[in-house]
């Protein structure tokens, strides 16, 4: 059975710059159980320990495939929990996050991207287009900041 993941962009106009917040997350994740990444849209469907989160740049950084991490849990912002998560949280209270945050993602073992790898290295299809995941089947408009796609099994970390 295929396994539901999904593609969020990570924006330069807002806090903080993505290739730095993904390298702080792969480093975090190295030293805790999980890292919690803020994310600006709401998530559902992922399945905890299988499913991925992959990360790209906006135009200002060519939509450059950054990396991913395993997905274990999906915390609204305005949970006790999120809330707790985000007011004591390395990164995010030092460097700002996003105006328009929604959640925290919870995630392990995040690999960042090697240089020049591409969205094609994850081997997706795009929900609900069937088209294979790469940069020019990825939709015009807001439907770019989260795409949904499957692989035939959990990708590897």
């Amino acid at each position: 059975m295929p396994i539901r993941n999904v593609l969020l962009m990570l924006s330069s106009h807002a806090p903080p710059p993505p290739r730095e917040e993904v390298a702080w997350h792969v480093r975090t994740s190295k030293q805790a159980k999980y890292t919690y990444l803020v994310t600006t849209k709401e998530l559902t469907g992922l399945v905890p320990g299988e499913s991925s989160v992959a990360f790209y740049g906006d135009a200002d950084l060519n939509n450059t495939y950054l990396g991913r991490g395993l997905f274990h849990r999906y915390l609204p912002l305005n949970s006790s929990p999120g809330l707790e998560i985000l007011s004591n949280h390395a990164l995010y209270s030092q460097r700002g996050y996003p105006t328009t945050a929604k959640g925290l993602i919870a995630l392990s073992n995040i690999i960042a991207a090697e240089r020049d790898e591409l969205l094609e290295s994850l081997n997706g299809t795009i929900v609900p287009t069937k088209l294979p995941l790469r940069l020019r089947n990825i939709p015009k408009g807001q439907a770019r900041a989260r795409i949904y796609f499957l692989t035939e099994k959990p990708l590897p970390y």
